[in-house]
Formats: structure tokens, sequence, C-alpha cells
């Protein structure tokens, strides 16, 4: 369901800014290139819902940072104009709705928190019948 979501919010960021950014999910590279993102999960929790054995409130929190190209003189306008299409793109991705958007400059980066709360469904394995005995005959 995470993974999911990381994924989705990827292709929302590739959608809103293209191919010129590289997006990053798991570990970065020593010397990774500038003017890149990087997506991760920093909460996930899940509780049941009172009504239900199998539904479940999902509340998750992913952190999208920017890494600006270190070249550019105008960081602060650039910044925050990515800050604005970033909260375009995380607002609503393929069914989940952000909400909480929050951005913050520091050390050199953009940090955009965004929070997606949601109901999920518990896939069971249904087993209807275990088996059908017929007892009697014809007449």
């Amino acid at each position: 369901m995470i993974n999911d979501i990381i994924s989705k919010i990827g292709k929302s960021i590739n959608e809103e800014f293209g191919e010129d950014y590289t997006i990053y999910s798991e570990n970065m590279p020593q010397n990774f290139d500038t003017s890149c993102f990087f997506v991760e999960c920093v909460r996930y929790s899940r509780n049941k819902a009172v009504s239900r054995g199998n539904r479940f409130f999902v509340s998750s929190m992913f952190t999208v940072t920017y890494f600006p190209d270190e070249s550019n003189l105008c960081q602060n306008e650039e910044i925050w104009d990515i800050a604005d299409r970033l909260f375009d793109a995380l607002e609503y991705i393929d069914g989940y709705s952000g909400d909480n958007l929050k951005a913050e400059f520091s050390d050199g980066r953009l940090i955009v928190i965004v929070s997606y709360d949601f109901q999920a469904v518990k896939e069971t394995a249904k087993n209807y019948m275990n088996g059908l005995k017929q007892n009697g005959g014809m007449r």
C-alpha cells in the first residue's frame, strides 16, 4: 500500500516536472545529480474501523525533498516556484487526496510534507462452503 503511494507520488512529480529531474525513493547515491527529488514515507498507521473487521483507517505522511541545482543564483525564487508546483502535483494522486501540505526550506533544500488519510479494506480469502454432502436417493 505505502509502496504504491510512493510510486504514484513519483509518477505525479514526473508528470509535473518532466524527465529533467531524477526522482529517488530509495538510498540516494553519494554523488547524486542536483535538481532532483527524494520521496519517503515518514509515518504510517493503520487502525481498525469499529464497524467491520476487515476495514481500516490508514494515515500516512510523506516528505518530498527537493535538492536544487547549486549553480543557480536565484535559488530562493526557484524553491518557492517548485513548492507551488509540488503542492499542485501532490494534492490529488490517482485516487488519494493529499492534505496538510506544508513546505519549508532548510539547509539548502526544500522539504514538502503531505498526508494521505483514507479507508482500506483488507482482502481475505472467502470460503463460502467447505463441502456438500447429500443424503438420500431417488424415488
